[in-house]
Parts: structure tokens; sequence; C-alpha cells
């Protein structure tokens, strides 16, 4: 594509950006309507994408100096905006986190692949030979298995520890889980596939007992929200690898700025889940409910869920 039609293909474009900016600017992002801030932020991710276009194809001082002004200027009112608009908050929680979660269902559904498919090989492993059980899980986790009184309710010290030890390593599997994904992509695969054999190698242990309804009981209702955190983070994390290691037409740098909305986006998202999963772990979990409430209470919770996450609008293909 040729400079001027580069231009004249996206001039309306951004003039409507500089209008958003020139209006929110009056006051804040709470003067803008529901439609008017989200065609800010879709303005917002169209102009990084031209910016890195243009420094890509094009040797225009001027052009470039244009577009980073105007997405310096959204930037500003989109993240440097104090006052936390309730309004927003909910419309980011009820439309904004599972739209991008069906956004980046592909990313999701490979980052759940890996953990499950490391789950299914540690279960399968240790049920048919328990020694390799030090080789899958941290000490610290063997240690406290080999402690625990298999044998008795799972709700009681140190059983019920493992539970909790489990779901709080959970949480700091997510945030790793995305950080981790500037190595390349290859942090995420690792700490998915790794964790995945954790839980797999502990489940098996307590099916060989016969506790595995116990257990899942134990687990499950905080785990049904923390695990998909976990996916989720895991899937943020593929999502900059490949900005790294296949940036396409733009250069890594640009390709991580176009993406870091949707970043944004299932991070908030994550922490949202953490603390609802956090809530569940509290006040339900540890309660001595019986194990079929404990159960019904995991599939309800999970079916919310998953109906929450994919009702956003479908992604355009």
């Amino acid at each position: 594509m040729k400079r001027r039609d580069f231009i004249d293909n996206n001039r309306d474009a951004w003039d409507q950006l500089d209008r958003l900016i020139k209006k929110a600017t009056k006051g804040d992002l709470s003067i803008l309507n529901e439609d008017e801030l989200s065609e800010l932020l879709k303005l917002y991710r169209k102009v990084l994408n031209d910016i890195a276009y243009a420094e890509t194809h094009f040797s225009d001082p001027d052009l470039g100096s244009y577009l980073n002004s105007l997405a310096t200027r959204a930037h500003s009112i989109i993240f440097s905006n104090k006052s936390i608009n309730p309004r927003s908050l909910f419309k980011f929680l009820w439309k904004d986190f599972p739209k991008t979660i069906q956004d980046t269902s592909v990313y999701i559904y490979i980052s759940t692949c890996i953990f499950l498919v490391g789950t299914i090989i540690a279960f399968l492993t240790v049920a048919f030979d328990i020694p390799y059980l030090q080789k899958l899980i941290p000490d610290s986790l063997v240690k406290i298995i080999n402690s625990a009184n298999i044998n008795g309710p799972l709700n009681t010290t140190p059983a019920s520890l493992l539970s909790s030890l489990v779901m709080t390593n959970n949480i700091k599997v997510s945030f790793l889980a995305l950080s981790s994904g500037f190595i390349f992509g290859l942090g995420p695969i690792y700490v998915l596939w790794q964790n995945g054999l954790i839980l797999g190698g502990i489940a098996a242990i307590f099916t060989m007992a016969e506790k595995s309804i116990n257990f899942w009981a134990t687990v499950l209702p905080h785990g049904v929200i923390e695990l998909p955190a976990i996916f989720i983070a895991g899937a943020a994390g593929l999502l900059i690898g490949k900005a790294i290691v296949a940036p396409g037409n733009y250069t890594r740098t640009h390709a991580l700025r176009s993406i870091a909305p949707q970043i944004f986006r299932l991070i908030g998202g994550t922490v949202f889940l953490l603390i609802i999963a956090g809530i569940i772990e509290g006040f339900f979990s540890p309660k001595p409910f019986p194990d079929t409430i404990k159960l019904a209470f995991s599939l309800i919770t999970f079916i919310i869920l998953i109906i929450y996450l994919t009702r956003g609008e479908k992604p355009i293909k």
C-alpha cells in the first residue's frame, strides 16, 4: 500500500479518535457513553497497529510523529484516568472480559490442553508406579502427601493442608504462566505442563487410596474457578510469546504493543476470578459439608462460569 492510500484509508478513523480524545479531555471517561467508550478503545488499538505498519513500510517522520502523538493522548485518557467508575468496572466484567475470552479462545484451548495432558500423563504414571511421584511434584508436596493419613477424612490436617497448598500454588502459577510468556512463549508451556503433572500425581494418590471423591470435593469448589484462571493466564503468556516469536509484518515491540489491551483485560479478569475463588476457598471449601453438596456446588459454579465466559460477542473471522 502506498503512503497516500494508507493515509486516505485511515484518516476518518484518526479524526474520530481525535474527536473522542478531545471530548474525554473535558472531563474523564465517564463523559463518554458506552458506544463512544467502546469505539475509543477500538480506535486506540487500531492506531497502535497503524503506527507499527507506518514505521515498517514508510519513512515519514511527520506521519510517525502524528500517529504517536494521537496514541499517547489516547493512552493518557484510557490508562491515566484516576477515578474508578463503577459503571466502567461493571462493563469490563460483564462485557469486555468475556469478549476478550472469545477473541483469545484459541490460546485458552491450547493452554487448557497442555495442562490437562500433563494431568492425565501424571495420573496414569503415578497410578501404575508410585515412586515416580518423587519426579513429578515438588519435595514440599511429596512430604505432605507421605505424612498425610489418606485413610482418614481429607478435611483434617495435614490432608486439608494439601488442598490449600495446591490451590495457593495455583494463584502463583497464574501470574508465573503469564509473565513467563516473554521467554519466547516457552515459559507458559513449562508452567502449565509442570502444574498439570502436580495435580495429576496428587489425584492419583488419593484415587488409589479410594479417596478420590473426598479429594475432588475438597479441591473443586474453588478449583473450578482457579484452574480456568490459570488457563487464561497461560493463554496471555502464549499470546505474548507469539508476539515475540512471530510478530508478522511488525517489529516485536509494536506487536507487543498491539496486544497490550488484550493482555491487560486478561490480567484484570484473572484477578477477578482469583478473588472469587479465594472467597469460596475461605468460606465454603473448608466447611464439613457432605461431599455430594460440595460436588454439586462445584458443578453449578462451573456451569455459571462457562456461561459467563462464553457470553461475549463472537470474534470476527
